[in-house]
């Protein structure tokens, strides 16, 4: 008989929600991965949680695609919503080192759900954006 001396890391519940990005949805989650493209106009930004912020951030930094934006969200369980701005013509292995990058923030959280979404792509792209 072998006993653990450290136990296993509990894996996260993970939620898909490809352009939802509704209030109810984010009450129920610890964190919020959102892929967006790193031309995202002005007026989408104001629907991400905190976007005006965010997006503000964006500028100030210069953030470049593949750059990842965090903030902590209002609310009882004060979730975390990190953005991944991808890149116009990102290849598949862009896109999963963003949606790496992003989930390695996450898990230093080490949340009990994560909702994934997207902002701003086309159905081909959200699909494979959920998918990394």
């Amino acid at each position: 008989m072998t006993a653990r001396l450290i136990p296993e890391p509990s894996q996260p519940r993970i939620t898909h929600r490809p352009h939802a990005l509704r209030a109810n949805a984010l009450t129920r989650c610890d964190v919020l991965l959102v892929i967006v493209p790193a031309d995202l106009a002005p007026a989408r930004w104001k629907t991400l949680p905190r976007g005006a912020w965010l997006r503000a951030q964006c500028l100030r930094r210069k953030c470049p695609a593949g750059a990842t934006l965090s903030a902590r969200l209002d609310g009882k369980r004060h979730g975390l919503v990190i953005i991944g701005l991808r890149a116009g013509k990102a290849s598949a292995f862009e896109t999963l080192q963003l949606a790496g990058r992003m989930l390695k923030e996450a898990r230093a959280l080490q949340p009990a759900s994560i909702a994934l979404a997207t902002l701003g792509l086309d159905t081909t792209t959200t699909r494979g954006a959920l998918e990394a």
